[in-house]
């Protein structure tokens, strides 16, 4: 996620797959372009690739097409999540008073190494929520830069980003 806006008042973190669906869809369609070409001058047959390409293109942006914005506003003590899908959207709304920190939570894999998760720790009654902002995992360690940036720009002491006594297991 790249930093937005980063004032006093506000900060706003937004990030998108728009560039990487693109190029994927791009793949997709001149595939598509190619069997349907391919089944005109050779063979029907190729009709059939053409189906599949259509159907695993368009599964493949489905999936993967986000863009996820985080804004933290103190001059409206607010916090809110912004994630939209092709499969649809959501947002959530806490008090910005009510939000700890921001950490990362960190996941070793066999095959993966370290991978990284955005979050923001926010208290919820006698407990602490952790609100995932980034969309899923990623073996990019900017996570941990951007949690760093957002802990200084709430005001709260440096947080053992990726330690945190607060963090649950990611269950993996």
């Amino acid at each position: 996620m790249n930093i937005h806006t980063n004032s006093c008042q506000l900060f706003r973190l937004h990030g998108s797959s728009g560039f990487a669906t693109a190029l994927i869809a791009t793949i997709f369609v001149f595939a598509f372009a190619i069997s349907v070409y391919a089944g005109i001058k050779l063979s029907p047959r190729f009709y059939i690739a053409s189906a599949t390409i259509l159907v695993f293109g368009t599964a493949t942006c489905w999936v993967l097409f986000h863009q996820t914005e985080v804004t933290l506003d103190r001059g409206a003590n607010s916090a809110s999540v912004s994630k939209r899908m092709l499969h649809g959207a959501h947002r959530y709304d806490v008090s910005l008073s009510d939000i700890r920190q921001a950490d990362v939570d960190i996941r070793q894999g066999k095959n993966k190494g370290t991978t990284y998760r955005l979050v923001l720790v926010a208290q919820q009654n006698e407990s602490h929520e952790r609100l995932i902002i980034s969309h899923g995992f990623s073996p990019n360690r900017k996570s941990m830069i951007t949690a760093r940036l957002i802990n200084e720009w709430l005001g709260v002491p440096e947080a053992a980003v990726g330690t945190s006594d607060l963090r649950r297991s990611t269950g993996t």
